[in-house]
């Protein structure tokens, strides 16, 4: 018990002494002294680390276990039917006509696996999707050391633990796996791009053309990572290399990433398909053919200001510190002594990679999510109003790196205060904006976790104390970032240990929300999920893909069921309270389950009713002027 308590307190005065004086910088009139503070050497740090890793990754895989799936509806249920049937989903696809033809074989692949493991293979993917932001957080952190000659600090690691990227982990979908090659991705191209050169590019490639077939949204991370080797071209000349080289590493990225791309999609389809544009898929192919389109901007340019603002907005609420160091120490690195560069080339060299990756990487995901916003908007007009940032929130990490990476100083590229106090002002005048984005933005726990602490839509209406409590955390988050950015401005490096503790503030509020939406979800569903697993229970296996689900909503009701009850049977969307004859049964059909109200004028009869659904039995006796069957 004594060794129990004396490591607690250990970690605690480490966390403490992280935000007081390592991550405040190394300006000596302004450290704070700790009376006691035990853990100061890379080995104590290391053992604290892999304590807190451990325990949120345990926490993380208990709260996962414990939702039932799906919680996003079509969005899992689509990646769901898409692995059941893979590589053949053709056959599922005509089956349910509904299903949006997303291309994602490399996801499809090891969830297939995944079915032929276990009767409910969204529990193996969770728990790899929990090993998969572990190792994520783990190679980040290394970085961090990579950049900082030092093991990074437990508040670091509470930082990038709590990141809310980490709810999608619960999910049958590939944005973990997703994030955790972009994790690999920028290994590669800061960690070795700057010393070796074609190793870095080669498996800069080869990951790029791998992400691909996980998201097509990776054309933006493929074209930074040639944004990024141009910025080699007129890097500092000690950065530089030979230029030959430069040009050579741009066509054997391109190569790379080309022979990945068309290499594992022929293995894993058995089908080789060479068109460069084949990880498009069909759900993609429009947006991409409108998108790189200039005439397709023509009248939108407001729309699309609009919506870029609201990026931006949340972008510099939570990450302008970070911004403003990283192009501080870029102009650093132009106008320092050719001799001090070389003296550390090395170090300077990932530096420079790595803020020209986060740049490039940022414009680029934000700018195609501001494009696919504004095309969605053509054909739901309310969508312009959604904040997509789950498209971009995994560049999220690469700021963490550079402000944690950068935030001991040693004396070789010492950030001013100037630069400090540029980004406290446009992260407090972001954050002052938040108040105005509340009413005109809609920020969906589903669409952007990391920024859900300032969102206003907090779910079903809430009354008494827990209303009060949702609409006062969003306050509360706010006006910590004002307040923290203000004190930033004012003290100046003296300040900016507030920073760390105010990431930990809001993405604990965004965690807590995230969380207590996910249980919301899962319980308000659990009946239809239970109705759809006893169907499957109950019908002979030989007949459980000849039937018809008919619901009022595909991305709704329906999808939850569909999840659960794991057929390919077809499916049709019909609204609620209309009237289904003969005509709509497929021939073939045995069975014919509803999930709605209607009114059925069938040759069947009613086998089971429960609240949620009616099971009818198709009989080829009766005539279509029989009984009417309604649900409850």
């Amino acid at each position: 018990m004594a060794t129990s308590r004396r490591f607690g307190t250990m970690v605690t005065c480490e966390l403490a002494h992280g935000i007081l004086h390592e991550i405040g910088g190394s300006d000596r009139r302004h450290e704070v002294e700790v009376p006691y503070s035990p853990l100061r050497s890379n080995g104590d740090k290391a053992r604290c680390v892999a304590v807190l890793l451990t325990i949120v990754t345990t926490l993380l895989l208990v709260r996962n276990l414990a939702l039932e799936s799906p919680l996003m509806s079509g969005d899992e249920y689509a990646y769901f039917a898409a692995a059941q049937t893979f590589p053949d989903s053709a056959e599922r696809y005509a089956s349910d006509q509904y299903l949006p033809r997303i291309y994602s074989p490399v996801f499809a692949a090891y969830g297939r696996t995944f079915f032929s493991l276990s009767d409910r293979p969204e529990l193996l993917l969770k728990a790899l999707n929990t090993i998969c932001f572990a190792l994520t957080t783990l190679l980040f952190l290394r970085l961090v050391k990579a950049l900082g000659g030092v093991n990074a600090s437990p508040v670091c690691a509470a930082v990038f633990l709590l990141l809310p990227i980490s709810t999608y982990t619960a999910y049958f979908m590939p944005e973990t796996t997703y994030a955790f090659l972009f994790a690999l991705l920028t290994w590669a191209v800061v960690y070795l791009l700057p010393t070796h050169l074609f190793t870095g590019t080669m498996l800069s490639g080869a990951l790029v053309g791998t992400m691909l077939l996980v998201k097509p949204h990776a054309l933006a991370v493929f074209i930074a990572v040639l944004l990024t080797l141009g910025a080699l071209f007129m890097a500092p000349p000690a950065l530089r290399p030979s230029r030959r080289r430069l040009l050579a590493c741009v066509a054997l990225f391109i190569l790379s990433a080309y022979v990945t791309l068309a290499g594992v999609n022929g293995i894993l389809t058995r089908h080789l398909q060479l068109h460069p544009l084949m990880f498009v898929g069909d759900l993609y192919r429009s947006y991409l053919s409108q998108g790189a389109m200039l005439t397709s901007w023509v009248g939108k340019t407001r729309l699309l200001f609009g919506i870029l603002c609201g990026h931006l907005i949340v972008f510099g609420a939570v990450l302008a510190p970070p911004a403003a160091l990283g192009a501080a120490h870029m102009r650093r690195l132009y106008v320092k002594q050719p001799s001090a560069v070389a003296a550390d080339s090395s170090r300077d060299g990932r530096l420079f990679a790595l803020i020209c990756f986060t740049a490039s990487a940022t414009l680029l995901t934000v700018g195609m999510t501001t494009n696919f916003t504004a095309q969605t908007a053509q054909m739901s007009p309310a969508e312009h109003l959604r904040l997509y940032g789950r498209y971009y929130t995994f560049v999220f990490p690469l700021y963490l790196v550079l402000y944690f990476g950068l935030g001991r100083e040693d004396g070789r590229l010492p950030a001013s205060n100037t630069w400090i106090r540029v980004g406290a002002a446009a992260g407090c005048l972001a954050a002052g904006l938040l108040y105005y984005l509340q009413g005109r933005r809609i920020i969906y726990w589903f669409d952007y976790p990391e920024a859900f602490a300032f969102s206003a839509w907090h779910g079903q209406p809430r009354v008494g104390l827990a209303g009060i409590a949702a609409a006062m955390l969003t306050y509360a988050g706010t006006a910590a970032a004002v307040t923290s950015y203000a004190l930033i401005f004012w003290r100046g490096r003296a300040a900016l240990f507030l920073y760390p503790l105010l990431l930990l503030i809001v993405f604990s509020i965004s965690n807590i929300g995230v969380t207590a939406l996910q249980h919301a979800n899962s319980a308000d569903h659990a009946m239809l999920r239970a109705d759809a697993r006893a169907m499957k229970q109950l019908m002979p296996a030989s007949e459980q893909d000849k039937g018809l689900v008919v619901g009022s909503e595909w991305n709704g009701p329906l999808a939850y069921f569909m999840f659960n009850f794991r057929s390919s049977a077809r499916v049709l969307v019909r609204a609620a309270g209309a009237v289904l004859t003969d005509a709509d049964i497929p021939a073939g059909t045995r069975w014919v389950l509803l999930t709605d109200r209607y009114q059925p004028v069938l040759r069947a009869t009613t086998s089971l009713r429960t609240p949620q659904i009616t099971l009818m039995r198709v009989t080829a006796g009766e005539s279509a002027a029989g009984p009417r069957w309604c649900c409850p």
